[in-house]
């Protein structure tokens, strides 16, 4: 079963199979206290390309486990570090931690909710004409002179 983006969840190839990541707060929980980093250091390091290997696969292993409890698929749900580690290794650590760097950037700016699914996108008002003339008055140019009826500079 594959993992759902509009529910926050991302993919991740590891070997032939591709296996569901999912940032619930349980996941976060257990991967911060298996790191000893909080959301935001992990973030940052995985944006940089500085996480190390033992940190990508704790959030890996978590957030795979966390998926599959979404979906019940016990595979998932028993993902252990010691087995993550090496197939991280193997599909290139560089190459995964760009993935990683979106999912925590969308757990830790509230992108997600707590259950680890996409929030929906905040609906964008359009300005209409009639807005527009309700606007804050264009500063008046007076010919360059303020109130004063010194030049301004």
């Amino acid at each position: 079963m594959a993992a759902n983006e509009e529910r926050g969840e991302f993919e991740l190839k590891l070997g032939p199979a591709t296996y569901g990541l999912r940032p619930s707060w349980e996941a976060i929980q257990a991967f911060e206290l298996g790191t000893g980093k909080s959301l935001m250091q992990l973030a940052g390091e995985a944006d940089r390309g500085a996480l190390a290997l033992s940190s990508a696969a704790i959030i890996v292993t978590e957030c795979m486990r966390a998926w599959g409890r979404a979906l019940g698929n016990t595979s998932a749900r028993g993902a252990q570090v010691e087995n993550v580690t090496p197939m991280l290794m193997e599909a290139g650590i560089y190459l995964v931690q760009p993935r990683l760097a979106l999912m925590l950037y969308m757990a830790a700016t509230g992108g997600l909710t707590s259950s680890g699914e996409a929030k929906a996108a905040p609906a964008k008002e359009e300005a209409s004409t009639e807005n527009a003339s309700k606007a804050s008055p264009a500063p008046r140019s007076g010919g360059g002179r303020g109130n004063s009826g010194r030049r301004r500079q």
